[in-house]
């Protein structure tokens, strides 16, 4: 796995290389945060190569809650839209457009992460924020499945009891897995691209869920075919 994670970081590195335009656009990203104390929101850039989120711009949030982040970037990229007082994002996004809206509601009972966030004018953040909702919400039958067999092994049960349900989480951890590389296949953003691959092999890093990784030279495959488009 660690070979796998290895070469995947090498192949982002390629990515980057070739896939930088030079052109410098600028986007802005702006809307409403309800239902939250923050006094400040920052626009935090996720390098692919190092994943160390860095701040590239700041906004305070007026009485209203509304907010105006902007910032340049010469190719696509992942951005994190985190709140002063929160250590997680509330949202990621994308910069595949010049004017990006989201708009994030939180309970007065949890401040701490969204109850809901909607993007407006970006195709690629949304296909994001689909896809994670959908592998979440698959990773858990997986999760279940594997923390309810850990259970019964610590209990000797037979094997013969055991099977079904290793065979429930094998095809669920297939599923997620299939649910990936569909998403890679029909991505049409580098950003995405490289976002749910690495999304991906980081959880099948995981060795108690199962998740066969992509292996290395799928990998590169993946990263040529994009780094080629440009």
């Amino acid at each position: 796995m660690k070979n796998v994670l290895i070469v995947l970081l090498m192949a982002i590195g390629l990515y980057a290389c070739k896939s930088q335009s030079g052109v410098v656009k600028r986007f802005e990203v702006s809307g409403t945060i309800t239902n939250n104390p923050a006094k400040v929101i920052y626009l935090e850039e996720i390098p692919m190569t190092t994943m160390q989120r860095m701040i590239v711009d700041s906004s305070e949030l007026d009485k209203n809650g509304r907010y105006s982040l902007k910032a340049a970037a010469s190719d696509a990229r992942v951005y994190n839209l985190r709140l002063d007082n929160n250590q997680y994002p509330m949202a990621a996004i994308i910069n595949d457009a010049s004017s990006i809206k989201v708009n994030a509601t939180f309970s007065k009972e949890n401040n701490q992460f969204a109850n809901s966030y909607e993007v407006e004018g970006s195709k690629a953040s949304n296909e994001m924020k689909d896809f994670m909702v959908s592998f979440n919400n698959s990773l858990q039958t997986v999760f279940m499945a594997a923390r309810q067999g850990d259970s019964l092994s610590k209990l000797k049960i037979p094997d013969s009891v055991l099977l079904p349900l290793q065979n429930k989480m094998a095809a669920a951890a297939a599923d997620v897995r299939n649910l990936a590389t569909t998403a890679i296949k029909n991505s049409s953003n580098p950003a995405l691209t490289m976002f749910l691959l690495g999304y991906y092999q980081s959880t099948a890093n995981n060795p108690g869920l199962g998740l066969q990784p992509i292996d290395n030279e799928e990998v590169k495959k993946i990263v040529v075919a994009e780094a080629a488009k440009y």
